[in-house]
């Protein structure tokens, strides 16, 4: 390698847009879909709800009950994400505000995490996400019990798990749009500018994120067909 080029060493790496990044999830979605035959199982197991995306100009979401779908048929995905404390944890489905058939939830009073891996199921052309805390009763026992027995079908049966790496509460995010890990230019011989990234390991980064941190999240990633890790910098 030649000699650093005679400008400033380092460059902050430029903002990466999702929107400049979802031709990319498009694609290996779409090669694992048709070339991955393990990949291709379908799972009959229905999570009891889903929250099911309508978008016109604007974003409207609800709790609909699997009964009402085709079980096989429908493409969904699974948000794996920190809760966070009590104090700045997610909004709750509880006996006292579950609905059936349920309002419309509204777009202000979900957390950022939220409205985050909902647009990407959005734009990824699916309708249907679940998220633990809206698709569960929590204070409802008989219901936890009954949908924690089908965790493993849930995410197994989820057509791509979105998780939400380095998010250590449901405001933060998924980190869409992000910054570039930085670079360094160097001269070659020959007086072209070559360009070297710099990015952390990435077993390393990825499994020191906040997610990747919680013990419970093994068995999410474990029994998922695809999955996506959004991290500050990139897309795992």
């Amino acid at each position: 390698m030649g000699e650093p080029d005679q400008r400033a060493l380092w460059m902050s790496g430029p903002q990466v847009s999702f929107a400049s990044r979802l031709l990319q999830l498009k694609t290996r979605l779409r090669e694992c879909r048709e070339l991955h035959e393990e990949c291709k199982t379908t799972n009959t197991i229905m999570p009891t709800r889903l929250v099911e995306i309508t978008r016109t100009s604007d974003f409207s979401v609800r709790l609909v009950n699997s009964n009402d779908l085709e079980a096989g048929l429908i493409k969904y995905t699974a948000l794996s994400h920190c809760w966070g404390t009590i104090d700045d944890g997610p909004p709750k489905t509880t006996m006292r505000n579950f609905k059936a058939p349920a309002d419309q939830i509204p777009w202000n009073d979900l957390p950022q995490t939220f409205r985050d891996a909902i647009k990407v199921t959005n734009a990824l052309d699916m309708r249907y996400i679940w998220i633990d805390s809206l698709c569960i009763i929590q204070d409802d026992e008989k219901d936890w019990q009954r949908e924690a027995a089908r965790m493993a079908g849930v995410f197994g049966g989820s057509d791509l798990i979105i998780a939400a790496a380095d998010s250590y509460n449901s405001h933060v995010g998924l980190f869409l749009d992000s910054i570039a890990p930085p670079s360094i230019h160097f001269k070659e011989n020959d007086s072209s500018i070559r360009m070297v990234r710099f990015s952390p390991a990435t077993f390393n980064r990825l499994s020191s994120t906040f997610l990747n941190d919680r013990g419970w999240v093994f068995q999410e990633l474990l029994l998922s067909k695809r999955k996506v890790q959004f991290g500050q910098d990139q897309l795992y």
